[in-house]
């Protein structure tokens, strides 16, 4: 299931309340799973500031009360390099907004999360298929765990709660069409740069998950 807004936990706990599952892995660091476990959730939104969105957007789920396990699946490392990646885009965006935008370096950021993707899903794989139920959601998973989880002969169904299509979201996907040989202008990148900038001002001005809600074409 794909997501990364209250609004949108909050239809996922509509389904998992619906329908029996067993067990949700969520995208976040490892080191978080007993915080889940020990209902000490408060505690770890006051001291994971860096998570502090994810965190908030996941307080439907924690607060529903339901008969469910809750794991986390994410790597630390893993974690560790997607925080540092967020904080290379953030530079970037800063640069952007002062008139200079290396194309070059931008893919490059986005290339090595990318990577590091791949990297780390045979682990993250493994970690949900030692704790799986007969009926699991695991959230926000990407397609190369997604990859490993179908070679070891599970059924993976997608679920888009919502189609975001977030400018940066639209960034890796051009990377990745080039990382497979595609030939991209360096204009359609900086098109996106822009409106990724506009997105990022949009959400200091009202809010991240509001601004997922608008269009952005």
């Amino acid at each position: 299931m794909t997501l990364n807004a209250a609004w949108c936990v909050e239809k996922l706990v509509e389904i998992l309340r619906k329908e029996e599952f067993d067990t949700v892995f969520i995208n976040l660091p490892i080191e978080f799973e007993p915080y889940f476990r020990s209902k000490s959730f408060t505690e770890l939104q006051r001291i994971a500031t860096f998570y502090i969105h994810d965190l908030n957007a996941l307080e439907p789920l924690v607060n529903a009360n339901l008969n469910i396990k809750i794991y986390c699946y994410k790597d630390n490392d893993h974690s560790n390099k997607e925080r540092n990646t967020s904080i290379d885009l953030l530079n970037l965006v800063l640069r952007a907004k002062l008139g200079r935008i290396n194309v070059e370096e931008w893919k490059e950021v986005i290339m090595d999360d990318l990577k590091s993707n791949t990297e780390f899903a045979e682990y993250e794989a493994i970690r949900i298929v030692e704790r799986v139920g007969n009926k699991n959601a695991c959230l926000n998973l990407n397609e190369e765990v997604e990859s490993f989880l179908r070679k070891e002969g599970f059924e993976v169904e997608k679920v888009w709660l919502y189609d975001f299509s977030r400018p940066i979201d639209k960034l890796y996907n051009l990377v990745k069409k080039e990382m497979n040989g595609e030939i991209i202008d360096d204009k359609e990148f900086e098109e996106l740069i822009h409106k990724h900038i506009k997105f990022i001002d949009t959400v200091i001005e009202i809010g991240y998950d509001e601004a997922c809600k608008l269009i952005w074409e």
